[in-house]
């Protein structure tokens, strides 16, 4: 008897699947080394991330890295993985979110779930419910929230691409969001990893 999570993974599978955007490209400047590798449990952030998204059933994953990135290759086996380079990453988030959009296999997608790698405590079913909503709602933006504040990941549409490719550097997705409310989707999930920025060794401290 197939088990409704199992369910789940073979409608994803069946549909045109979502494209799950790993930004790793960071310097970690405020963390004092890339927070693709640093270390949270049995994991480092990247492979926490990747190991929540393969769970949710997401199949198309892509991750951003700067230059030179093979320490991060080295530690981590992406096989399956898109691996794409931002050739300027000091522009910010955004130019890795336009990175991974010029990839026509990306930009062909029904939407892309923009995960920053800062963010690895989220839960693979919050990552499940945010796609199945997406699916259910058709709505251009999903913003997962706890207790009424708003975190990562998001999920933009493939109707929000050229907006995402088009926002100045200085703005960022969140221009993208606050331009229109009404299209935005505000969902309130049971997972404070959705609010659980790590962006320094304090951050980490008191996590842990």
């Amino acid at each position: 008897m197939q088990t409704a999570r199992n369910f789940r993974f073979s409608v994803e599978t069946v549909l045109e699947p979502v494209f799950s955007i790993i930004l790793a490209a960071g310097a970690g400047t405020r963390m004092g080394r890339p927070k693709a590798l640093v270390p949270l449990g049995n994991h480092t952030f990247l492979s926490a991330v990747l190991q929540a998204t393969e769970n949710a059933g997401l199949t198309e994953i892509a991750v951003v890295l700067a230059h030179p990135s093979d320490e991060i290759l080295k530690r981590h086996d992406l096989g399956g993985v898109r691996v794409l380079h931002n050739p300027e990453p000091s522009l910010g988030p955004i130019s890795s979110i336009q990175v991974a959009l010029r990839e026509p296999g990306i930009r062909a997608a029904p939407a892309v779930l923009v995960h920053p790698v800062d963010h690895p405590c989220v839960k693979s079913l919050t990552l499940e419910v945010l796609v199945s909503t997406f699916r259910a709602e058709g709505r251009d933006i999903v913003v997962p929230t706890f207790q009424g504040r708003g975190g990562h990941p998001t999920l933009f549409s493939r109707k929000v691409f050229p907006e995402l490719l088009s926002t100045p550097h200085g703005q960022g997705a969140r221009a993208v969001v606050r331009r229109d409310p009404a299209r935005v989707l505000r969902l309130e999930v049971e997972d404070e990893g959705v609010r659980q920025n790590l962006d320094t060794p304090e951050d980490l401290v008191d996590l842990l």
